[in-house]
């Protein structure tokens, strides 16, 4: 399929006919242009379209074709031109395929209908989430739940982490009569990753995604926080440490490097910005406003992705 685009509003004299084969003849008529708010759409989601043809042909008849890939041009809109020769149509689509808009002859004349250049649209499944499991201790399963539309049996679905600049599946099923789907995955190891569902191309859609935020797979740690009597003095990672700095202290991870902590149920993503503790076996000297984010009091135990 050839890229996507949003515009296919260069002007073209000529009316556009599509054989099974996607070949296309022209015949001589007047302008028409056709723009595409957006290209990529999901299931179920109207595609936006607009133009115009020139002001003398206010009041003829537009209307909006739909070809599938190697089928026939058939309409699925109408509407008409208004008074400055402009329209504008929305409408669902079932699969991926090209759009252009014609633009009918005038009563009892000879001219011929004209055709705008066709524009190439994708349209991808689209993915609901029932369930999702995604902050889990080491050593136990992360899971995700949901359906595709429209509903297909024996659908390719993988649920993926971000590793490094690369997408990496760690978990993969195939969808029922009724679109469901249910991925799973023990996780060894400490992480905290984006992670998303992704469903292959089928019956004619684009790929589907959907986005599920963080995958934070946890341990143990002991820690404790500090903030009064700080505030003011020089961090270990350079800057002063101030009163509503959002931050972790910890004695060898790189100045920078973002923890993931989860305590009570409450979730907190922060950098390291210190050096410490240096009592007891604390690893994590968190900030005063994490600790408050958190609701973690004194020291003890907390959920760590590091």
């Amino acid at each position: 399929m050839r890229p996507f685009s949003k515009c296919a509003g260069v002007a073209v004299g000529a009316a556009v006919a599509v054989t099974s084969a996607g070949a296309f003849a022209q015949a001589p008529g007047p302008t028409v242009k056709l723009r595409i708010a957006d290209a990529n759409v999901v299931s179920g989601q109207a595609v936006k379209v607009s133009g115009s043809a020139p002001r003398e042909f206010a009041g003829r008849v537009v209307q909006l074709e739909f070809a599938p890939r190697g089928g026939e041009w058939t309409a699925v809109a109408t509407t008409t031109l208004g008074r400055k020769g402009r329209y504008s149509m929305a409408r669902t689509l079932p699969r991926s395929g090209a759009l252009r808009v014609t633009l009918a002859p005038a009563p009892d004349t000879a001219s011929a209908a004209a055709a705008s250049r066709a524009a190439v649209v994708s349209v991808a499944t689209r993915v609901g989430i029932r369930t999702r499991r995604l902050n889990v201790r080491a050593g136990r399963r992360a899971s995700v739940g949901g359906r595709i539309f429209p509903a297909a049996r024996g659908v390719r679905v993988s649920l993926q982490v971000r590793r490094r600049s690369h997408w990496r599946p760690i978990g993969r099923a195939r969808t029922s009569a009724t679109g469901r789907f249910s991925l799973r995955d023990r996780r060894r190891a400490t992480q905290s990753a984006r992670i998303r569902v992704v469903v292959a191309p089928h019956a004619g859609l684009a790929r589907g995604r959907r986005q599920l935020g963080r995958l934070n797979v946890y341990r143990v740690a002991q820690a404790s926080w500090y903030g009064p009597g700080f505030y003011g003095q020089r961090t270990g990672c350079g800057g002063r440490l101030g009163y509503g700095q959002l931050g972790v202290a910890h004695k060898t991870l790189p100045c920078g490097t973002r923890v993931t902590f989860r305590h009570r149920g409450r979730v907190v993503r922060v950098p390291v910005i210190d050096r410490g503790p240096y009592v007891g076996n604390r690893e994590y000297d968190l900030t005063a406003p994490v600790a408050r984010r958190l609701g973690f009091k004194g020291h003890g135990p907390i959920l760590t992705t590091r």
